[in-house]
């Protein structure tokens, strides 16, 4: 939904891989992946959404901590030492963006890529 296209100025390697990996979680931990782009004034925002169980919201900063899990069992039954998305949020503020979770008011999880719009 929302643009087709709008232009960033970013590192195009760099972005990629933070919306890799978004979409990967989403489609990991969430069953599934909508994606939007849209413009709030200045900024660029592409949003990832899913129907998954979202993150408790005690839990919506430290995530972004890395070596962060939100669960034992998680830890064991997947790949990765939890870095994602403080590789991520690393990558968007070199880009002068940011990366913001919110949880769904119906359910599953809503990850903002925002980036300065060209």
């Amino acid at each position: 939904a929302g643009f087709d296209h709008l232009p960033v100025h970013a590192r195009p390697v760099s972005l990629k891989r933070a919306v890799s990996n978004i979409v990967e979680n989403a489609l990991h931990y969430g069953g599934d992946a909508a994606v939007s782009l849209t413009r709030e004034g200045r900024t660029a925002v592409l949003a990832v959404e899913d129907n998954g169980p979202g993150i408790p919201d005690n839990e919506l900063a430290e995530v972004l901590q890395p070596f962060h899990r939100l669960d034992s069992a998680r830890a064991r039954n997947t790949a990765g030492l939890g870095l994602g998305l403080t590789i991520v949020q690393q990558i968007l503020h070199r880009e002068g963006g940011a990366l913001v979770l919110k949880n769904r008011p119906q359910g599953g999880l809503r990850v903002e890529i925002r980036l300065p719009a060209l």
